[in-house]
């Protein structure tokens, strides 16, 4: 009975400490500086209009957007160090009110805004502005609270679904482990500071995890196809780079075939399983979205000419930035942790990394080899996918692109060593450079002030600017407005 009753209780309580630990990340960053946070909104806004589109303009009805979005200052602090928000500016930001809508017209005002997210599926979309709605029909709410009260609502969807990811963990092989793994993974810098804000990858990074789990689970029972079928599915309908977990969910069960010839039937079975499951979710997310919306691929670069042996060489060349971009490197790709730091880390990787392929590869048939070349296999493919884009849209691949497979380097990190020390060295060591990347967070966008970043909490008083002051054209910027009129 005791047993049970901590059973019952251990979901609760994974679901609240990772919701208050995202909620800590969501407030400690000021409006709209987490990556294309901006274009996000402008996408949430715009399905009040239309649920999708296939261009760059998109059309937003004036009360659905935030009009922190075109303050110039904010525009001013991504990609420039030296940038933070002054006191004078955060009083503005919380001074600022709702446009009002014409009274004589019963028509509501719609404008049209630039997003390079107008190509992303719309069920996040459409789920954060309904949310979003409900909350300010609830209560008053200001600009500068309702961006945070956003926030708060992607950060609870988050914590639903890292909790389910838990749960899926605990009804596998690996539940022993499920306390250590799952540290490893949510206390990751990057994540945290991402999956606080408005982003699909909040949603995206931990339904990508619980597709590598229930794959895992239609391995060892291919009678979990369906499952990883609609796991599949709500992944596609979140990011079109779900695409890429197709082929890895494809290609681990057919690897293990080939090494595992003890059990090589029951991997045949897993492997038609997964097709049968690729297929099925494949085909119901493109009738459900992608049979009349395009797939685009945004250009952070721009296009290089590179023959392969270069573009290998920039690989080798790039790699800290790899490493660095999946654990510490925040806001605007323009902050990260210092060289001393990554050394550390990289070497704990290297050395966990050893222990597990000593551990499991000469084991035939180890199941938990697949999740390292689910790992590998992802990487080839994003490399693959950067190379034939080059010319077009340069270097693509960020450091955070590889948090969808996570759950493998976690399980490298805590499966890997045969002593506890090593373990405890790894979760101490993530759990460090969560808090600090956290002070790391304070200093940029708050010059180090703890009592400067507890201003900028939504609810706390402040002392109102002069309408002078927030009428002022210099506060603004058009540089997400469409050029030309608004939408027929």
């Amino acid at each position: 009975m005791i047993r049970s009753s901590r059973g019952y209780i251990e979901l609760p309580l994974v679901f609240i400490g990772t919701f208050l630990l995202l909620s800590l990340w969501a407030f400690i960053k000021p409006p709209f500086q987490a990556p294309d946070e901006f274009v996000h909104h402008v996408k949430t806004a715009s399905t009040g209009v239309a649920a999708s589109s296939n261009q760059m303009c998109v059309p937003v009805r004036q009360a659905d957007l935030n009009p922190l979005v075109d303050i110039s200052f904010l525009h001013a602090i991504p990609f420039h160090a030296e940038n933070s928000l002054l006191p004078l500016q955060l009083r503005i930001l919380k001074s600022l009110s709702w446009p009002s809508e014409n009274s004589e017209s019963t028509l509501p005002i719609i404008t049209s805004w630039l997003t390079s997210a107008y190509s992303y599926p719309y069920p996040f979309y459409l789920t954060l502005n309904y949310l979003s709605a409900k909350a300010r029909a609830a209560t008053v709410l200001t600009p500068y609270q309702a961006h945070y009260v956003d926030r708060l609502i992607v950060s609870l969807l988050s914590a639903l679904a890292w909790t389910l990811f838990y749960a899926l963990l605990r009804s596998t092989a690996l539940t022993y482990y499920r306390l250590p793994i799952y540290i490893f993974l949510i206390f990751n810098p990057v994540l945290l500071f991402v999956s606080s804000s408005i982003n699909p990858d909040a949603l995206f990074i931990p339904l990508a995890n619980c597709v590598l789990l229930l794959s895992y689970k239609t391995i060892l029972n291919y009678r979990y196809a369906l499952f990883l079928a609609l796991g599949l599915v709500a992944s596609l309908l979140l990011k079109s780079p779900a695409f890429l977990l197709l082929p890895i969910v494809i290609s681990c069960p057919a690897i293990l075939a080939l090494i595992d010839k003890k059990d090589r039937r029951q991997c045949l079975h897993s492997f038609c399983a997964s097709v049968l499951g690729c297929l099925l979710a494949a085909i119901t997310s493109y009738l459900l979205f992608y049979r009349d919306n395009v797939i685009a691929i945004a250009a952070p670069t721009p296009g290089r000419n590179e023959d392969l042996a270069t573009y290998l060489l920039s690989l080798w060349e790039r790699k800290l930035v790899f490493f660095s971009g999946y654990w510490s490197l925040l806001g605007w790709t323009d902050y990260s942790m210092p060289y001393w730091l990554t050394c550390s880390m990289l070497v704990v990787l290297v050395i966990t990394t050893i222990a597990f392929l000593r551990t499991h590869a000469h084991r035939e048939g180890s199941i938990y080899i697949v999740f390292f070349l689910a790992f590998f296999a992802h990487v080839s493919l994003l490399i693959g996918l950067e190379y034939h884009f080059l010319a077009q849209k340069g270097y693509i691949i960020q450091g955070r692109y590889f948090l969808p497979l996570g759950l493998c380097l976690s399980l490298i990190m805590v499966l890997g060593p045969e002593y506890r020390f090593w373990r405890r060295l790894s979760l101490g060591l993530i759990v460090f450079l969560s808090a600090f990347m956290f002070n790391a967070t304070v200093i940029r966008y708050h010059e180090g002030s703890y009592r400067r970043a507890y201003r900028t909490l939504p609810f706390v008083n402040f002392k109102k600017v002069s309408d002078k002051t927030l009428n002022n054209p210099e506060l603004h910027t058009d540089i997400l407005h469409c050029k030309g009129n608004s939408p027929e």
